[in-house]
C-alpha cells in the first residue's frame, strides 16, 4: 500500500487516523471505503477527498477559492452563493477521473482530521 509499518500499527491501535489525502491506498487495498456514508456537505467533501487522495488545500485551489472561504462555507459561517454551490456540487459529483488536474496542484498538508 505504500504505507510504513509503524503508520499502519498506529492506525490499528487508534493512536492516529489516516488523513483524507492519504486514505486512497487504504480504500484501494480494502476495495471499499469503510467510513460511514456522508450526510453533510462537509462529510461529502471529506469523502471525495479520500476517494481522490487530495488535500483540502488542493480542493480549494482547484475550485479557485481561498481555504478559509471554503471552510466558512462548510461550517455555515458564510452562506454559499448559488454559483459557487453549483461549482462545488459539480466537483463532488464528478467521477474520480474527471478532476485529474487537481493532483498537479501543490499539497499543503496540515496536522488535522479535516
Amino acid at each position: 500500500m505504500g504505507i510504513e509499518k509503524d503508520t499502519y500499527a498506529n492506525w490499528e491501535t487508534d493512536n492516529t487516523k489516516p488523513v483524507p489525502a492519504h486514505y486512497r491506498p487504504v480504500v484501494e487495498f480494502l476495495g471499499y471505503d469503510p467510513t460511514p456514508v456522508p450526510t453533510t456537505l462537509a462529510e461529502r467533501l471529506k469523502a471525495k477527498r479520500r476517494a481522490l487522495g487530495v488535500t483540502f488545500h488542493q480542493v480549494a485551489q482547484f475550485l479557485g477559492w481561498d481555504t478559509g472561504t471554503l471552510t466558512r462555507y462548510l461550517n455555515g459561517t458564510w452562506q454559499m452563493p448559488p454559483g459557487r454551490g453549483a461549482q462545488l456540487d459539480a466537483f463532488l459529483t464528478a467521477g474520480e477521473a474527471e478532476p485529474v488536474q487537481i493532483h498537479c496542484l501543490p499539497r499543503r498538508l496540515r496536522r488535522s482530521n479535516s
